[in-house]
């Protein structure tokens, strides 16, 4: 019967029938996902919360002090730097002890290490940071274990980590954001994304795409869109984005998938990128609209395709800086069943 009244019908009517069910059966699922997604973020996420939880603010602690780490871990680094997200990491350390909690986490006492390091970095110098100094007093007395800010590299002993088990490599790979001027082959980026293409993905769908820039003039249009590599990317040889094709997926619950396999792609990207010896730095695609409809526009990107990520490429400089990056401890994350 369904047969026959598909003989009968004009095919513009049986592609709308069609439509219509598919949005029943699909889109109104799909509506009601977005809809749970919206309001588990909204009422989440430390910059959309009213309600400040000890993740939030441990997050909040972290996002600043990190900054500060890329900016002792600077090449060239500019006295007083920093103003707004040291007075941003003050305002979380503050809630956070106000609040009463566990001022021995270790996300809490890397803030404090990291305003140290700056003060320390700073003594002798001419500048006034008189108003750091006042208001890092007003925290109260810490461990002074400076287990925040950053830590000189040399590059022939990050290159010999290459040779080393897993877990010594693992541990130890590196975010390097300025490099040597030197080119890539790139006949070794090459290798590593042959050797990238181990990377598991649901049902073995391999939804990644990679686009690797060279050209000067489009790695620049890019990265100012990007807007989070500021103050650093001297000397990047390449510039590799990362997406994930929608058309590899199925149905309301895989609508996050894209983000799933490409974040595991990455991974393994940068993996093999350190594993071939070049130096590389995972940037973030949290892009405004008009920011990524540039960079669409510019490299040309079809609407089925998310972008993950960004990953400067270049190769080690003779020595260099990098944030000391403190982790949390595996068993404070974990739960058993």
């Amino acid at each position: 019967m369904r047969k026959l009244i598909k003989n009968i019908l004009p095919k513009s009517i049986v592609v709308g029938i069609r439509k219509i069910k598919l949005f029943y059966y699909h889109g109104f699922r799909l509506l009601k996902f977005y809809y749970r997604d919206y309001r588990r973020y909204s009422q989440s996420g430390f910059k959309l919360s009213s309600l400040q939880t000890q993740e939030n603010l441990r997050s909040r602690i972290t996002f600043y002090y990190h900054s500060i780490e890329k900016g002792l871990s600077h090449p060239k680094i500019r006295l007083g730097f920093g103003k707004r997200a040291l007075s941003a990491l003050f305002s979380a350390l503050e809630e956070y002890k106000s609040s009463g909690f566990d001022l021995n986490d270790i996300r809490f006492r890397t803030g404090i290490s990291t305003i140290q390091t700056y003060i320390d970095f700073h003594k002798g110098k001419e500048v006034d940071i008189s108003d750091v100094i006042t208001r890092y007093a007003s925290l109260g007395t810490f461990d002074k274990e400076l287990i925040g800010g950053a830590e000189e590299f040399d590059r022939e002993k990050v290159l010999e980590r290459r040779e080393t088990a897993f877990n010594t490599f693992s541990k130890y790979r590196i975010s390097v954001r300025d490099y040597a001027d030197s080119s890539v082959n790139k006949e070794i980026i090459n290798e590593a994304l042959k050797l990238s293409m181990n990377a598991p993905s649901v049902c073995n769908r391999q939804s990644w795409r990679v686009y690797v820039i060279s050209d000067k003039a489009i790695q620049d249009s890019v990265l100012i869109a990007q807007a989070g590599l500021n103050g650093f990317g001297q000397n990047i040889q390449s510039l590799i984005m990362i997406t994930s094709d929608l058309q590899s997926f199925s149905g309301p619950e895989e609508r996050n998938q894209a983000f799933v396999d490409g974040g595991i792609y990455a991974m393994n990207l940068l993996y093999s990128l350190e594993f071939v010896g070049l130096a590389s730095c995972a940037l973030n695609a949290n892009l405004k609209m008009e920011n990524e409809a540039e960079i669409r526009k510019v490299l040309n990107i079809p609407d089925n395709e998310v972008i993950i990520m960004f990953i400067s490429v270049g190769n080690y400089p003779e020595s260099f800086k990098a944030p000391k990056s403190q982790r949390d401890d595996y068993a404070q994350i974990t739960r058993y069943f």
